[in-house]
């Protein structure tokens, strides 16, 4: 009994305290990622055709930018500043006939905006 009492005494001493219950996990879940979907059609040269950006707080045919990476990042940047909590991904579909240079304006368009998850695919489904 002496024993135990010193073990007491000695954990009070040291500043020791009982374990408490374990803290419950955060209540509000981890912001989900908004996800947006940039189809890239090309011409027959292999320049860009049409830029088309569409998702959540946009028309249902979506923005049509035709061939100007300005204005695409640009609204990619307006969109980056709307979700502060995370930035929003975003599905690149790409014609296979454009060519690598304007693959990496936009990617280029994309990550500068604050963009940090652009994924490329083809546009023709058959070919994912």
């Amino acid at each position: 009994m002496r024993h135990v009492l010193s073990c007491v005494a000695l954990a009070v001493f040291c500043g020791y305290a009982p374990a408490a219950e374990p803290a419950p996990y955060p209540h509000e879940p981890a912001p989900k990622v908004t996800r947006y979907i940039v189809t890239v059609t090309s011409e027959k040269n292999g320049k860009i055709a049409n830029i088309n950006l569409r998702g959540d707080g946009l028309p249902k045919d979506g923005l049509d930018f035709k061939a100007d990476t300005g204005a695409y990042g640009k609204k990619i940047k307006e969109l980056v500043a709307k979700h502060k909590e995370k930035p929003p991904a975003i599905d690149m579909e790409i014609s296979g006939e454009l060519v690598i240079e304007y693959v990496v304006q936009l990617f280029d368009a994309s990550i500068r905006a604050g963009v940090t998850d652009v994924s490329p695919v083809p546009l023709d489904p058959t070919k994912r």
